[in-house]
């Protein structure tokens, strides 16, 4: 089989292969026959490698308890199946997104509960990481922050895919706070500490390795999101995801960041993190 997107359901068995028929080869029409749940992604390094793995299973079993969708990943069939489908992948790194659905796939014919989904990985474009991006504000609304609710994918449309200028959508509080990115997690850096939301929004993985680092490298870090009115006194912000690591933002809504480029702390940290990722990577299974 050509590497592309590849669906397999997670059996007792193992991983099971789903065979799509052409008029269900884009991934929204396959998961449009499925009653979602919650789920999460991230990306795999050569030799079949995963950073954080434990963590997005752990935050997939804190959305289901906060949804209430009565079953539960099984952890240890879980990590099975991803490492033989990303094993058997002819590509040295991946995105991996596996869900929890909230029935059991049976248009599928299967009584599994749990989809993983594998596609090519995509790097973030070279001139985004040197140049930094633009992002906009958007009135979307999680009504659940703390879960990962695969409904909010399609909520969210195309809204992280609008190119270098429109690279991610920012999703507003009542009070005008920035609570985060329509697919990741928002960092400002204000007075020399480091601004991110600390409630209100998804908990990110990469978030959380990214403020243990930027300790490490010697910034205090605000659990306070930063606010409309504070724009102006920004020195740096990026976002951050487990597929794409640290990526700088130099435009809030076309207002130019300090002197629009890239921020110092900033590629120190992505640098730190990549580093981080290549070193601390290890194998889904065994574990």
């Amino acid at each position: 089989m050509t590497a592309g997107q590849r669906f397999y359901f997670v059996e007792e068995d193992g991983p099971v292969a789903l065979a799509l028929a052409p008029s269900l080869l884009k991934p929204d029409l396959a998961y449009d026959r499925l009653e979602l749940g919650v789920y999460s992604r991230l990306r795999s390094y050569p030799g079949g490698r995963f950073l954080g793995l434990q963590k997005h299973i752990q935050r997939t079993d804190l959305s289901q308890r906060l949804v209430a969708i009565p079953h539960r990943l099984d952890h240890d069939e879980l990590r099975r199946s991803i490492q033989k489908a990303t094993d058997d992948y002819e590509s040295e790194a991946t995105f991996v997104r596996f869900d929890l659905l909230s029935h059991p796939a049976r248009a599928f014919g299967t009584e599994s509960t749990t989809l993983i989904c594998i596609t090519p990985f995509t790097p973030v474009p070279s001139e985004y990481l040197a140049e930094g991006v633009g992002v906009l504000f958007s009135d979307l609304v999680r009504d659940t922050p703390l879960a990962k609710r695969a409904a909010f994918v399609q909520e969210r449309g195309g809204y992280s895919s609008g190119g270098q200028d429109a690279y991610e959508r920012l999703l507003i509080s009542p009070e005008q706070t920035i609570l985060e990115c329509s697919s990741s997690n928002f960092f400002g850096l204000i007075g020399g500490r480091l601004r991110c939301t600390g409630e209100g929004a998804l908990l990110g993985v990469t978030q959380r390795f990214c403020i243990l680092l930027a300790q490490e490298l010697g910034l205090t870090i605000d659990e306070r999101g930063v606010n409309l009115a504070e724009l102006e006194q920004l020195e740096e912000a990026f976002l951050t995801s487990s597929s794409r690591g640290v990526v700088p933002i130099v435009r809030i809504q076309g207002r130019t960041i300090a002197n629009g480029r890239p921020g110092p702390w900033t590629e120190r940290l992505r640098r730190a993190y990549d580093d981080f990722a290549e070193r601390e990577a290890k194998l889904a299974w065994p574990f």
